[in-house]
This record gives C-alpha cells, structure tokens and sequence, in this order.
C-alpha cells in the first residue's frame, strides 16, 4: 500500500542470455528478445534505470544486484542466487521450470520460496515443467503493469496463454505499483495491436435484469416451440367418434 502511494523505486534487472530469434516457432529466442525489447521499452518511456545482462552469465554473485525494483531473467534451475536486495514492493520472475514446487519446505532451493524470503512482493513461477511459453512475455508484462492501470492479477492474465496450467502467481491480485504514480503512458503499449481495456475498468450489465431477460427470452422460446408442436400434431388428431 505504501509503495502504490508513493511509486516503486528501485534499478530493474534483466537477464537475457544473448539468444538470436532463429524463426517464428523459436520460443527460446522470442522470449529472450523479449527481454532486450523491455530494455528499449524502459530506455525509450520510462525513467527507469535498467541493467541489462546479455550472455549466459547470470546475476549469480552476492550483491550484485542490489536496489531491485523488478527482475526478469533465466536460466538456473531450481538453484537461487542470491545476488538480489529487493526494494519494499519489488516486483520479478525467474524463467525456468518447477521455480514453485514448494513454498514451505526448509530445504527448497527454487526462485520463489527464497525470493519471498528475501523481500520480493511479487513473483511468480511453475509447479513442473510448463513450456516457456507459458510464462508472460517479459515486455508485455512489464509495460502493462507500469501503467498503473492494471492490477497484478490483471497484468499476469491478459498476458498469459494458458489458464488453469502449471503456473502459479504469488502476490496481492491487486497490487499495482504504478497504481498512483505511473512508470508509462498507455499509449507507448504498441507492442498491442490495440491496448486492453482493464477488466476493473469494463462496465457490466445489471445481473438481475440480464436474468430476467434471460427468462422472457426462455418463455417466448418455449411458446414458439408449443406452436409449432401444435401445428404440426393437429392434423394427426382425429376427432372423437
């Protein structure tokens, strides 16, 4: 709550791994690119100071990552490296499978567990193999929760491809850090053909005049039905005698 008063300070780390994208169907270098597009993003309409690794060295050194405000990157399974010191209302995920078996075993050594215990607000992650491609797009993700309009649960669904999988999201649903502050203008989401409307935002129709509604369409339709039923019986019908 403090930090959607007062904004979400802090460095953002990005951990690509220098991936070209060989093809379309190339799920590995898309999402790598991805990360190198959120740094143009951040650079080009945020404020932001971002630090971006582009190899297959990782943020694995104690300290070397300290003043996190967000953190998307790979590729260590299910072995926490514990470079990070994450501001107050920190934000990350870490790409690799089975990051959220557990979040109670003493002994777990996965992204998630160890991240909340190190002060992360938000993560998320998967309980077994998920396929890349069923994380959220890093610059997706990002730029729309830097709006400020859209919530973390409404942030992780309108970019993910798969509901009811193996993922697992972890934090407020309705944490928004650049709720009061944003990071970016709406308009600079053009990695959208057309930017989504908030579910928060949409208007709902009246449940209780859509059920009557409902109704009366039932009973015409039942009506109809009995007519045509009459119809076509009656010439079968042969008088009493």
């Amino acid at each position: 709550m403090e930090v959607e008063q007062r904004g979400l300070a802090g460095t953002i780390y990005l951990d690509a791994r220098g991936l070209p994208v060989k093809d379309q169907s190339d799920t590995y270098g898309r999402y790598d690119q991805s990360l190198r597009d959120l740094n143009t993003f951040l650079t080009q309409h945020t404020a932001y100071r971002s630090k971006l690794e582009n190899t297959e060295i990782r943020f694995h050194r104690p300290g070397e990552a300290p003043d996190v405000a967000l953190y998307v990157g790979w590729y260590r399974l299910r072995q926490y490296e514990d470079a990070f010191t994450f501001r107050p209302g920190a934000v990350g995920y870490h790409m690799a499978s089975a990051e959220a078996v557990s979040l109670h075993s003493a002994s777990e050594p996965g992204w998630c567990k160890n991240a909340l215990e190190r002060g992360i607000t938000a993560t998320l992650g998967s309980i077994g193999e998920p396929y890349l491609d069923a994380f959220p797009e890093p610059r997706e993700f990002v730029a729309l929760l830097m709006t400020g309009q859209y919530s973390l649960v409404e942030t992780y669904y309108l970019t993910s491809r798969w509901i009811s999988w193996r993922m697992v999201l972890i934090g407020d649903p309705l944490y928004s850090p650049w709720k009061t502050t944003p990071a970016a203008k709406r308009s600079s989401l053009t990695m959208f053909p057309l930017a989504p409307i908030p579910p928060s935002d949409q208007t709902f129709d009246d449940p209780v005049l859509i059920r009557k509604e409902l109704g009366r369409m039932h009973e015409q339709s039942r009506a109809k039905l009995d007519r045509i039923l009459r119809d076509q019986l009656q010439p079968l019908v042969q008088p009493a005698p």
